[in-house]
């Protein structure tokens, strides 16, 4: 199963987020963190890999990580 082959990200308009040249949002590849301090994109709005479910169910355990990583400092 594909997703993400046209972002999808007209409900983030007022965050002022980096965008790249094929509308996506674009993050960190190591975190999945946006333009945007504690704000991270995953799945269809930032197609950071292979666009399919099982790469952004990858990537949400990535934005987890580094979420958990920010708040307890570890």
């Amino acid at each position: 199963m594909l997703y993400g082959w046209q972002a999808n990200i007209g409900f983030l308009d007022g965050l002022a987020l980096a965008i790249d040249e094929r509308g996506f949002v674009q993050t960190d590849m190591a975190t999945a963190q946006s333009s945007v301090q504690g704000i991270y994109a995953i799945g269809e709005v930032a197609q950071r890999m292979h666009p399919c479910v099982p790469t952004a169910m990858a990537d949400g355990v990535v934005a987890a990580k580094a979420i958990e990583k920010q708040l307890t400092g570890v």
